[in-house]
This record gives C-alpha cells, sequence and structure tokens, in this order.
C-alpha cells in the first residue's frame, strides 16, 4: 500500500514539530541516490528523513496512534547538512533520547517480505551504561542487556532484531555499523537530555552478541573514529582529477573506501581490505589493497570508459599498499558498470606480476 506522506500529514493530527513536514521532504528530495555494487561489504545508511516524518504523526507498524503532547525539547535536524540530516533522521522531532527505528526484511524469512516493525526506543544511561527501552504509548520497557559494550554502550535484542547503542562525539556527521560484509544494518542518532549524543543501529541479520563489529563515523571537520577507540589510518587518493579517501582500523580489521559514488566499510580479510567496485550515473571506481612495495602498475581500460586513471600509496605503519582507479562513462555505455578496467596488473614484492581481472558479467 503506497501512503501519500503529504496527505497523511494535513489529514492526522499532529504533535507540535520542530520543523515542517514541507522542510523535511525537501530534505530527502536532496538527497541522492547513488547505485553501487559491491563484491565484497556491504554500504549501511541512516533512513531517509521522510520516514522520521510518517513515525512523528503517529503511524507505527501500519497502525495509527494517538498522538500525545510532545516535550518542549525535541531533536531537530540541520538541514544545512544533508548527510547529518539523514544520519539524525529518525529522531527528528522525537523528544530527546527518542530514535524511531525502521522496518527492515527479516532476515529468517526465506520469503523476503517480512518486516520487522517500525518502534520508538528511548535511550537512557544507568549505571554508566547506555540502555535502550521500548516505547509502546506511554508504557516504556527495559530491554535486557545481551551485553556491556567497552565503550559505554550495550547491544540488546527486540521484535526479531539485534539492537546496539554507543555514544559518540556531539560534532559526529554520520555514524554507522559494521557487524560483517553481509549483515544489513540501519541505524541514526539522537540527542539525550543531558546534551550527550549516541548512535543506535539494528538488524535482522543473525549476530554473536558478544562481537558486534564496531561503530565507526565522521566528524563534520571530518575526522574518523571508531567505537573501539583505535585512531584511523587514512590515505588520500587523486586520480584523473577525482580525489577518494580509504581508511583502516588495523587492530580491529575494519576498512572502508570514500569516493564520489559514496561510501562503505566492511571486515578485513587475510589483512586485506576487499576489492570495491562502485557506480554512479557517470563514474565507476575500483579499489583493492596489496602487499607492498609494487612496481609496474597497468590497467587495460574497460569498454564505455573514458578518462581512466589508476594511482597506489602505501598504507602507514603497514607493509601493504592501496590501489585505486576512476574512469568515466562514456555517454549510452549504461549507468553502474562494473569496473573501469578490464585488467589491473602490477609486479609486487616477490618479484612476481601479480593480476586483477574484471568479473564477467
Amino acid at each position: 500500500m503506497s501512503i501519500d506522506v503529504e496527505e497523511l500529514l494535513r489529514e492526522t493530527s499532529a504533535p507540535p514539530m520542530s520543523l515542517s513536514p514541507a522542510t523535511v521532504l525537501g530534505a530527502a528530495k536532496q538527497d541522492v541516490v547513488r547505485r553501487r555494487r559491491r563484491f565484497a561489504g556491504l554500504a549501511t545508511a541512516g533512513v531517509a528523513a521522510a520516514a522520521a516524518v510518517a513515525i512523528t504523526v503517529g503511524v507505527v507498524g501500519g497502525e495509527q496512534s494517538a498522538p500525545r503532547p510532545m516535550p518542549a525539547q525535541t531533536n531537530t535536524l540541520d538541514l544545512n547538512d544533508p548527510q547529518k540530516a539523514d544520519f539524525f533522521g529518525p529522531s527528528a522531532g522525537l523528544p530527546l533520547g527518542q530514535i524511531a527505528s525502521s522496518a527492515i526484511p527479516i532476515a529468517s524469512d526465506p520469503s523476503g517480505a517480512a518486516r520487522t516493525p517500525m518502534t520508538k526506543y528511548v535511550v537512557t544511561r544507568q549505571d554508566g551504561v547506555l540502555r535502550l527501552s521500548r516505547l509502546d504509548g506511554s508504557r516504556q520497557t527495559l530491554l535486557p542487556l545481551a551485553e556491556k559494550l567497552s565503550d559505554g554502550g550495550s547491544v540488546t535484542t527486540d521484535r526479531k532484531q539485534t539492537l546496539m547503542v554507543h555514544p559518540l562525539p556531539a560534532d559526529v556527521r554520520s555514524a554507522a555499523q559494521v557487524i560483517s560484509a553481509q549483515a544489513m544494518v540501519e541505524g541514526g542518532g539522537t540527542t539525550l537530555s543531558d546534551g550527550s549524543t549516541v548512535g543506535v543501529f539494528w538488524t535482522s541479520d543473525p549476530v554473536n552478541v558478544s562481537n558486534v563489529g564496531l561503530a565507526w563515523w565522521r566528524t563534520t571537520s571530518g575526522s574518523l573514529g571508531s567505537s573501539t577507540a583505535e585512531t584511523a589510518k587514512t590515505v588520500t587518493l587523486t586520480a584523473g582529477g577525482k580525489k577518494a579517501t580509504y581508511w583502516e582500523f588495523t587492530k580491529s580489521s575494519f576498512c572502508g573506501f570514500d569516493d564520489e559514488t559514496g561510501a562503505f566499510a566492511t571486515p578485513m580479510t587475510n589483512e586485506q581490505c576487499p576489492t570495491d567496485l562502485s557506480g554512479s550515473e557517470d563514474h565507476v571506481g575500483w579499489m583493492q589493497t596489496v602487499y607492498g612495495p609494487i612496481s609496474n602498475l597497468h590497467s587495460v581500460t574497460a569498454p564505455g570508459v573514458t578518462d581512466q586513471a589508476i594511482v597506489s600509496a602505501s598504507i602507514p605503519g603497514t607493509s601493504r599498499v592501496v590501489l585505486w582507479g576512476s574512469g568515466t562513462l562514456a555517454a549510452g555505455s549504461g549507468a553502474g558498470s562494473d569496473a573501469p578496467f578490464s585488467k589491473v596488473t602490477w609486479t609486487g614484492p616477490d618479484g612476481k606480476t601479480h593480476s586483477w581481472d574484471a568479473p564477467t558479467p
């Protein structure tokens, strides 16, 4: 069933909001959806701001509940920063400390049709640990503590989901939870009544609560951080006039990559970051890490790609190298092509020639 959000907002008696529906919808329309193909790793993202509007007016799990007066202090969106607005979208217009989860596919359902119910949660701090409670109307139910995290956060379960809550820096711009290369995780941020910032993440995929990976974030100044308190190793790359950033939390064995098509994060395998292929309307990219030093780096341009370029750079404090290439899709070649190259070769530290071949469509 399709829902006209603007019609719903007109006909529903909603509690006072800190921003207008038209403003939120306008911000949502500015968000550009980029197509990305991944051969390893799964991108994580915040929930769209429009979904937060539906929650705010009282639509939970498809049923309309009676609106309740909100406290004077509510979470607001920073509409001047689309990424920050997207991350804090699930708490927009809700009282401080509250957040609304999105409906996601239930991993155990083979049909893929069943979804978790959209649910409101409340974050509180008890005995120095961030805890989650489910909000059902005026009833608040503290969820069981499945695991206490080293950063002062916690893990719990509710309605066929595993939920994680982490403290975040005040200047966080966006954040994500990375569990495995396959797990689908969504989440968002909220501000507590004491002014502190937290991130709440949820997944229906099977999770070992004693090993939930890590949360990572980027601040408004561009710096990276993680729930393990490890400092990220970063490499800035430039190829063909385009820029990208490779980063990794080496001890935690997680890596990530940001380029013009978006960003992703994934666990590392055998000390290497999995090969990443990305594409947008007119741009394709390729990234891989290998043992170095390397020499004789060459590439064969893929059909339909122009302005291709490839570069390499050492990863600080390691014996590895990150390789990155990009290209422009020729008109009519089709958006989302797999890679800028059909083949890449290089000479490794063993003096032998190594190669990467583009997957066959």
